[in-house]
């Protein structure tokens, strides 16, 4: 094996001991990995024009709750989950469905 191999394999092994006895989280740091956010919005967005709403919760890749509205000519808006016409689109939605399986507030979901 050349000097290269050596190294670049005890770095892996270091980086794989670290990993499992400090807990330290390499997520961040893969693609994907990150929020999805820079910037969010209040400005209200009319319910005729959105295809999609989808939540994504804190986590270790990002610490906010993001909310990201896909657009019927495909934008996709980032808007604050706190925003007041989203969260009556929400209680609305919600109460049209009855308490069925559908609109919820989880894991990457859509409403």
């Amino acid at each position: 094996m050349s000097m290269k191999h050596i190294a670049g394999l005890s770095v892996i092994v270091l980086l794989a001991i670290l990993h499992c006895v400090a807990g330290l989280s390499l997520e961040p740091r893969l693609p994907g990995g990150r929020c999805k956010c820079f910037k969010q919005t209040y400005q209200f967005i009319k319910p005729n024009k959105l295809t999609r709403v989808e939540f994504f919760p804190p986590g270790r890749s990002c610490p906010q709750l993001e909310c990201l509205v896909t657009l019927k000519n495909g934008d996709i808006v980032c808007v604050n989950p706190k925003a007041g016409w989203l969260q009556r689109l929400i209680a609305y939605l919600k109460e049209k469905n009855g308490g069925k399986r559908g609109v919820s507030v989880a894991n990457s979901t859509s409403i």
